[in-house]
């Protein structure tokens, strides 16, 4: 009776720790980031304006010439991508690339560049994708195609920044320390720093919500909201691990 009751015990905690592992990749996964941030907002009252990923990461290049076969074959990954042409200005070389979005008006950028510095080339591509419309039925159809694509660019290495930015309209009486506090506290955020203004807030804070985090005099940070209250209402700005959009 005893070994059967210790059994089901080993049972249930392995069950618990799959399901703990099984959690804690979900929410450090990139497509999951944008739509975590887009519900907060939402359930917090607010209208989405805009949301972002940006993601960035070192390249090894050689030369001008691996510099123009890594864009070429970028080119042939994603055909799809309207591709500008190769620009050199000043030793620096540079190709972009943006593919329009309608689900979310929004577009997606890829961005690689390089320059000489003394013997060697620094080396960086980037990818972003804006969008200004949000809908979870587009978002979960994309993102299967937004992990391709990141696993493609960047092979885990990059850092992914997720941002959303919402709306409160002058009818909502907006307090925006309040507001910044009932937003850490949906994250179960600890504040790392605080920079307060009569109409304007900016928080940086850590959680355990997501793995990934920076650092900032010392301390991990990975969750920054920030709140300023205009003539016509108040804009309220939420990013991890820091916001990259303007607010």
């Amino acid at each position: 009776m005893k070994r059967t009751f210790y059994a089901m015990i080993f049972i249930m905690l392995l069950i618990l720790g799959a399901l703990a592992r099984s959690q804690a990749m979900a929410l450090s996964s990139p497509t999951e980031k944008v739509p975590q941030l887009v519900q907060a907002l939402q359930e917090e009252g607010a209208r989405v304006q805009k949301w972002s990923l940006y993601s960035r990461n070192k390249m090894t290049v050689q030369s001008p010439q691996d510099f123009t076969n890594t864009a070429k074959s970028l080119q042939k990954t994603f055909p799809f991508f309207n591709w500008s042409d190769l620009k050199t200005t000043n030793g620096r070389m540079e190709i972009s690339a943006v593919n329009k979005l309608p689900n979310f008006h929004g577009e997606e950028h890829i961005i690689l560049f390089s320059y000489p510095l003394k013997d060697t080339w620094v080396t960086y591509i980037i990818y972003e994708l804006i969008g200004s419309s949000w809908g979870q039925k587009e978002w979960a159809q994309f993102s299967p195609k937004l992990n391709h694509r990141l696993d493609v660019l960047f092979q885990e290495k990059g850092k992914i920044f997720a941002c959303a930015q919402g709306f409160y309209s002058d009818k909502i009486d907006i307090v925006v320390s309040k507001k910044a506090n009932e937003i850490l506290s949906r994250f179960h955020a600890k504040v790392i720093e605080k920079v307060e203004e009569k109409t304007f807030e900016s928080v940086s804070a850590y959680t355990n919500h997501w793995k990934d985090s920076i650092q900032t005099n010392g301390r991990k940070m990975n969750l920054q909201v920030g709140l300023r209250s205009v003539d016509q209402g108040t804009t309220v700005t939420i990013g991890t691990p820091i916001i990259t959009i303007e607010y």
